[in-house]
């Protein structure tokens, strides 16, 4: 269980991220949704650990991250809306050395063993077998992203955070990604024996909607509502919609036309 309490965080006196609270739970994929510059981020950055609210606690399974860092022995992956891999390199190289990058850094030694073990299972689950000792500059934009996607997993994550992964893409390859995504949470205890926690950014209409359990929506740095995905709508019109503008909800499909409207709705 990842939990944040009364996060805020202040840049030069304008807070980017405004008393925030929320709940993500074991296993689920979490979306955060909010225009450019609503602080979306920032408020990775502090889950992640990276950045230090002003005020406010983050908690992984009641324990205070940046208080007790060691206690609290969470594992973060981090997949960036950049590719970032070294284009000259096999995939299998790219995978190995970004495993050696974060092990390092949370100063885990992993058995030779275990890292073939767990080099074989990404590549299982990612459809990478047959390209391990291509160079990433021969792929495709589709195939780029899976890589980006492995590489965060090679160390061995219990909590997934994906920015925009599948930015740039193609139906096609957005909806690939997508099913590989819901299948890496729904299959990765086959090989740890744990339940993986995603949380996913997206600017792609209708995204969201389609891959997340539960939707966190932030407006300049502000929460809006925390609600499951397929319960928003509904709790957004409870709580923000006069009776007048009832209409116009039952006229939006996606979180996108919520985005697009919400300084006149709220």
């Amino acid at each position: 269980m990842i939990s944040a309490e009364n996060i805020t965080k202040i840049y030069k006196g304008l807070k980017a991220i405004d008393n925030i609270s929320l709940k993500i739970a074991d296993g689920e994929i979490y979306g955060i949704a909010g225009l450019n510059g609503a602080g979306k981020s920032t408020l990775i950055s502090i889950l992640a650990g990276v950045v230090r609210p002003n005020f406010g606690n983050v908690l992984y399974n009641d324990v205070d991250i940046f208080s007790k860092r060691k206690n609290a022995a969470i594992k973060i992956g981090y997949v960036p809306q950049e590719i970032a891999l070294f284009p000259e390199l096999s995939v299998l190289d790219n995978l190995k050395f970004w495993s050696a990058a974060s092990n390092s850094v949370q100063k885990r030694i992993l058995s030779q063993a275990y890292l073939e073990s767990l080099f074989e299972h990404i590549s299982l689950i990612a459809g990478l077998k047959s390209i391990l000792s291509k160079k990433v500059s021969t792929l495709s934009g589709g195939m780029k992203r899976r890589v980006n996607i492995s590489a965060a997993l090679c160390s061995d994550p219990d909590i997934l955070i994906m920015d925009e992964p599948t930015a740039g893409l193609d139906v096609k390859n957005r909806r690939d990604i997508i099913n590989f995504v819901t299948d890496l949470v729904k299959n990765s205890n086959r090989f740890t024996n744990k339940k993986m926690t995603v949380i996913y950014t997206s600017h792609q209409s209708g995204e969201l909607e389609q891959i997340c359990d539960k939707i966190l929506l932030i407006h300049n740095g502000k929460k809006i509502l925390e609600s499951p995905t397929n319960e928003l709508f509904n709790h957004f019109s409870q709580s923000y919609l006069s009776s007048d503008l009832q209409t116009n909800l039952n006229k939006m499909t996606t979180i996108d036309d919520i985005l697009y409207n919400i300084d006149r709705l709220l």
